[in-house]
Order: C-alpha cells, then structure tokens, then sequence
C-alpha cells in the first residue's frame, strides 16, 4: 500500500463553528498475532542463529551497507536493488519527467513547515453607500473562511461562499470575451451549472495521484517539500473575488518559501507520449530552451494569476500529469500583467454582475444577499 500525505486524509469533517479537534482512535480492538510459547522461542533462536552466523544474512546486510548507494523511495532511503527501491520507487520505470529544475546533491531532511499565514494581513473592503449590499460580497474573516473550505467542493459552506463571487476558474473567459454580455452569459459565469462527466471524474480522481507525483519527482531530484490542502481564498480588500488553489507547498529552496499547486489532468492527453501533446497546439505548457513554461494565451493563465492574487502567494508550481509522465512550470507572479486582469475583472463584476445577483436577490427575497 502507498503512503498518503497526512493533509490528503479527511480526518476530521469541517463545519462552521467546530472544534480543531481530531477523531479519537482506539487501538484496544486490534488483535495481536497469538504466538504460541514454542513458537516464540523458535522465532528467537532464529533470529539468534541468522546474527552469528558469519555469512549469514544479517552479515550479509550489514558488510554490503558500508558500500551500498542509498536512493529514495516511497517508504524513505534504502538499498538500491532493494525489494522498497525495486517495488516502491519514487518515479516507476519508463516515467517521463519534465521540471524546471536539475537534480541537486545536496539532500537536506525536511522537518514540519513553519507556520504561515495564507492570506494577506490588509483592510477589509466594505461596499459604499450608493452601491448598498447590492454586490452580494460577504466580507467576514477571510482566514476562517479558508480553514472551514478546505473539503472544497465536498463542503456547503465552500459552495456557499462562491455563490456571490467571480472565482478563478471563470476569469479567462471574463477576459476574453468578445461579444456583449448577456443575462445568460452572466449566468454561466456566476451560477455555473454543477455537472459531472468521465472527463471532470478523470481530473477528480486523479489530482491526488498528481500531487503525489509531484512530491516524488522533487524529492527525487533533492527538493523535499511538504504539501498542505487549503480551502477558499479571498483578499478582505476585493471579497467578490475568490480563488480555490489545489494545493499549498512548503520549499524551502524557493525564495519566498511558500507557495501554490494548481493540477490539470488533461483527458485528452492521458494516453499521448510526452512529445506528442508538447507538440499539440491545444496543449497548455511550451518549452523556452527547454524549460517548460505555462503559456500566457492557455486558459489556465488567469486563473493561475488570480490565485496567487486571492493567495497572497508569489509562485505557483503547475502540474500537468498523465499516467506515463508529468510536466511542471513555475509560474511567478506578474504584478502588471494582474493589474490589467483586474481592472477588466472589476469591471465585469460591478458592472454586469451586481445587477444580476441583485436581480435574483429582487426574485427570491427569501435568503439576505449575500448569505449562504
């Protein structure tokens, strides 16, 4: 069996208003192999026989370590050729890996990350008088909000709080609209229709398996790392936009240390060779003198840029992971290329999308706008 990351176990359930408290386990129902007296005593003279023997396998073992190479597997160091490096690498055979970085000899032990604060310490934006609480952006405390979504899209309270906002995912097609907006353009953008397809269950079911991908690939080439869930972010100065990183990572040789994980798992390429979607146009990443790159015309762009905005983070690690290989782009910041975004994102939001959530708030009147 694989290891998990401890941030990817559901060990608690998150609502509003409940204790950080973990699940309380017992271990009194575990069942212990009964030995019998005689064949405990058998076991020991064994054990006894196999360490004094001079080429039994414990000497075995112990004159090959002096010598042995060390590599890194699923299960921590071991022998190289051994049964963990054999049957739990960190990349199987055949495994195509293309990172911006090179395999670095200095190994450091990576102990628990310092604690960080995920969003920006600011001022909270509160709508002025004339636009009332039209906008329908809730501006509460955004660090609990973020704790209390970390199931993302398994938690109401995520779903609620997305209701009002214009989130990540849909500001590539706010900023490259051509045509004049439109009640059910608006819609689309605001109220996505929930759905789920073979397509949107092989992008669920596989971002853990990227995550994981991606830890071992670094860790293979010397960059341990430690990687963490987060729910929704939101900046308390501009609350009507949101953003829902996959993951957040701690590395230590990135300058500032913490950053974000953002996961595609592209349907149409899972069966395709590493060349062949590297040399499909619809393919998100190119390569620079073969580094790869996240290109500024892919849909992800923008939202990659609004999360590390939302975040409060400079830099993003983004995956795209099929089952025979995995590409990774560094994705810094832009800070002008993020100004134009906004704007154009601010104006879509005040100018078409107030009027549509006050519009259904007029309609309803049964919840306050605003409120899950």
């Amino acid at each position: 069996m694989a290891p998990q990351g401890v941030m990817d176990v559901n060990w608690r359930r998150v609502e509003d208003g409940r204790p950080m408290t973990q699940l309380q386990c017992s271990t009194q129902d575990f069942v212990p192999l009964a030995l019998t007296e005689q064949q405990k005593r058998e076991s020991m003279m064994r054990l006894s026989e196999s360490t004094n023997e001079a080429n039994g396998c414990w000497a075995a073992i112990l004159a090959h370590s002096a010598t042995a190479r060390l590599v890194e597997t699923q299960c921590g160091p071991s022998f190289e050729g051994s049964a963990k490096d054999v049957q739990m690498p960190l990349l199987p055979s055949g495994y195509e890996c293309l990172v911006p970085w090179q395999e670095t000899l200095a190994r450091e032990e990576l102990g628990p990350a310092p604690v960080h604060r995920y969003l920006p310490n600011e001022q909270s934006w509160w709508p002025p008088e004339e636009l009332g609480n039209r906008s329908g952006a809730v501006n509460g405390d955004a660090s609990v909000l973020e704790l209390n979504t970390r199931q993302q899209a398994r938690s109401p309270t995520w779903k609620a709080a997305r209701a009002n906002r214009l989130t990540a995912s849909k500001f590539h097609a706010v900023l490259n609209r051509k045509q004049p907006w439109t009640e059910r353009g608006i819609e689309n953008v605001m109220r996505p229709k929930a759905f789920s397809n073979f397509i949107v269950r092989h992008a669920t079911t596989n971002e853990p398996r990227a995550i994981q991908s991606t830890v071992h690939v670094m860790e293979h080439l010397g960059r341990s790392v430690v990687v963490s869930t987060c729910g929704l972010m939101g900046r308390p100065s501009c609350p009507w936009l949101g953003a829902t990183p996959d993951r957040v990572v701690y590395d230590p040789r990135e300058d500032p240390p913490f950053g974000l994980i953002e996961v595609k798992c592209p349907w149409s390429k899972r069966a395709d060779p590493l060349s062949t979607a590297l040399a499909s146009e619809d393919f998100c990443v190119q390569l620079n003198d073969g580094i790869p790159e996240l290109k500024v015309s892919s849909e992800y762009y923008a939202q990659v840029m609004g999360q590390m905005f939302c975040s409060g983070f400079k830099w993003t690690h983004f995956v795209v992971y099929a089952e025979k290989w995995i590409v990774v782009c560094k994705v810094v910041l832009s800070e002008s290329t993020w100004i134009v975004m906004k704007s154009k994102l601010d104006s879509f939001y005040f100018n078409h999308a107030v009027p549509f959530v006050a519009s259904l708030h007029e309609m309803s009147h049964d919840t306050p706008l605003g409120q899950p």
